[in-house]
């Protein structure tokens, strides 16, 4: 019969935020792989407005709006820098043959812009249906 460990906190022995899971022969450092904010938001204005959080959302208080194409998630608990990790994916409504792609323009400890691209005819913002988004990275 398999052990189950359940625990409130977890702790490491010589530095509380250090904590090593090892699976096969690869170790890394528990926090390290593990997402520090994640959401799911429209920009569209399908479901509930452009910048409405979906459900599901960890460490966003909301997404501001910056215009066509251009979000900026306000994070619950800031990064302790602005060199975090984002990685992010939207959904399109039809495949219109043009090419799309999205980038993170600038980050902050507090929140981070994240822009939709149409290059069909110039590299334009645009609106996506839906956006998702995720980062990692040490929190303040």
């Amino acid at each position: 019969m398999a052990s189950v460990l359940k625990v409130d906190e977890m702790q490491g022995v010589t530095t509380a935020d250090q904590i090593t899971v090892t699976v096969g022969s690869a170790s890394m450092t528990l926090h390290n792989g593990v997402a520090k904010f994640h959401c799911s938001y429209e920009s569209g204005g399908t479901t509930g407005g452009a910048g409405a959080l979906q459900s599901g959302d960890l460490n966003v208080a909301s997404v501001t709006d910056n215009g066509s194409g251009n979000f900026s998630p306000q994070f619950t608990n800031n990064f302790s820098s602005a060199t975090y990790t984002v990685v992010g994916n939207f959904e399109i409504g039809q495949d219109s043959g043009a090419m799309r792609n999205a980038m993170t323009r600038s980050r902050a400890t507090s929140n981070t812009k994240f822009l939709n691209y149409d290059q069909n005819g110039g590299l334009t913002e645009s609106v996506m249906n839906h956006n998702m988004l995720a980062g990692f990275g040490d929190l303040a």
